[in-house]
């Protein structure tokens, strides 16, 4: 993964963390489990491994990736204290690794409204868009490349 170059003409830094930054860095996330800001990030009660792969981006996020099924999942974390909440190192990212595996599925409780509006912002960019609702979860799944003018 290499950092890249938005229009605006501002750097997008990227970097793909290692399996031990991956799991200090999830390993401290557990502990913000019981803070009101962070409730939807996570999903049942038990944490059951540590993500495939990392990307910290801008010192602001932490992006993982979880294969489920032979589909890559991408998660989001906005780390506490930090002032870039740009959603363009996120979407660079989303792009990067459906370009790398050909499809890739963005999940979230349904009362999760921060990553509802990046959900709808990818139903209105991507053309091949499928999302799947069952119970609380919302699941979109984006095949191929080609992406909505």
């Amino acid at each position: 993964m290499k950092d890249g170059q938005v229009k605006n003409g501002g750097t997008i830094l990227i970097r793909e963390l290692s399996k031990e930054e991956i799991k200090e860095i999830e390993d401290y996330i557990q502990t913000l489990k019981g803070e009101e800001e962070y409730k939807n990030y996570f999903y049942g009660s038990q944490k059951q491994g540590y993500a495939d792969r990392g990307f910290l981006l801008n010192d602001s996020y932490y992006c993982d990736v979880e294969i489920y099924n032979s589909i890559p999942f991408i998660g989001m974390f906005r780390l506490p204290n930090k002032k870039n909440y740009s959603l363009k190192s996120i979407i660079y990212l989303f792009d990067s690794i459906l370009k790398e595996y050909g499809f890739i599925g963005v999940w979230r409780t349904a009362e999760n409204k921060q990553v509802e509006s990046l959900h709808n912002h990818i139903k209105r960019r991507y053309k091949n868009v499928t999302e799947i609702k069952k119970d609380n979860l919302i699941i979109i799944i984006v095949k191929e490349v080609t992406r909505c003018k």
